[in-house]
């Protein structure tokens, strides 16, 4: 998105919310950005994704929060490594700092992300830009590095990268390098990016401590193979708080967590149900949501909304819903 003094970003969020409410309401809505490629939205783990990301979180444990990682991918990357400073140009440390790279398998399409504190290139003439709705800065390669494509961003959190001195940083300082991809793609790439296993924390750290975030203690096996995908936004003029958190299974299945306004066509069937003591509805329809159950709890609206899944499935995932503590 390009930055313009005219676009503010509460304009951007207009946008997402109006979306939410008035989309349409025969299919569940798309949780990853698609583009001309083919894409995995929430794609399942890669050969080797799991270990990279262990590493990856015992490498920044304490030290960078959100860690974020790849909610959506082409589906032309195949493998995943971590690398090292000598294999990269962008030079990742060890302490607070990672880079993981995805590579096609005949080697010609290849995308480098990590936190790093890398710079542009030397002479380099970055474009500013908005990636997450944040400042960010773009290149694309021209000459020698035609085929190329740079993003940088710093995304709101705490960082404490080796050398800083013990001091944490309000933000933590995200780029990503792509080779054999346009620049759409990797801007793509890095709009569908979540926080690693902490979705719902970082849904928690960006909303008032006054507001209950309710994460499912239980989800069925097949939601538990991709990483979620989250909004969360907290604009008083436009309604107040709100947050998405979406699952997609390996065969398709839909299943999305939101507290304020949501998406929903006219229900074939209605039934009351109880909702952490309070009085709820579950609601069966042909359209979207196939099953969703809606309930109001401290002022605010909630909704569980899936595809997929059955009635069983769906009041269990009720009954163990938990609020997510504030930080202290």
């Amino acid at each position: 998105m390009k930055r313009s003094s005219l676009a503010p970003p509460v304009l951007v969020l207009l946008v997402v919310l109006f979306s939410a409410i008035i989309g349409p309401t025969n299919a569940p809505p798309a949780i990853a950005a698609q583009t001309v490629r083919s894409w995995s939205g929430s794609h399942p783990w890669l050969p080797g994704e799991q270990a990279a990301r262990d590493a990856v979180a015992a490498q920044t444990r304490g030290v960078l929060n959100p860690l974020l990682w790849p909610g959506t991918l082409p589906t032309v990357l195949t493998g995943v490594r971590l690398l090292t400073p000598a294999q990269s140009p962008m030079k990742p440390g060890t302490s607070g700092t990672f880079l993981v790279e995805y590579r096609s398998a005949d080697g010609r399409v290849t995308v480098q992300f990590g936190a790093s504190p890398s710079i542009p290139p030397r002479n380099a003439r970055v474009q500013p830009w908005d990636v997450r709705n944040l400042p960010a800065q773009r290149l694309q390669g021209t000459g020698a590095m035609a085929g190329q494509v740079w993003l940088w961003w710093r995304e709101p959190g705490r960082w404490r990268p080796a050398g800083a001195g013990g001091a944490a940083r309000p933000y933590v300082a995200y780029a990503l390098h792509a080779t054999g991809l346009t620049m759409s793609e990797a801007e793509g790439i890095v709009e569908g990016l979540a926080p690693l296993d902490s979705a719902w924390a970082y849904v928690r750290g960006r909303l008032p401590k006054s507001v209950t975030i309710l994460p499912p203690a239980w989800l069925p096996t097949r939601f538990r193979a991709t990483p979620p995908a989250q909004t969360v936004m907290d604009v008083p003029s436009l309604g107040g708080p709100y947050y998405q958190v979406g699952y997609r299974s390996n065969r398709g299945d839909v299943l999305i967590f939101a507290l304020g306004a949501i998406n929903t066509g006219s229900p074939d069937t209605q039934e009351r149900i109880r909702v952490r003591g309070v009085q709820g509805t579950l609601t069966t329809s042909s359209n979207w949501p196939p099953i969703g159950v809606y309930w109001r709890e401290h002022g605010q609206f909630y909704a569980i909304q899936a595809h997929g899944v059955t009635r069983a499935e769906m009041l269990h995932i009720v009954a163990g819903l938990a609020p997510v503590a504030p930080a202290p």
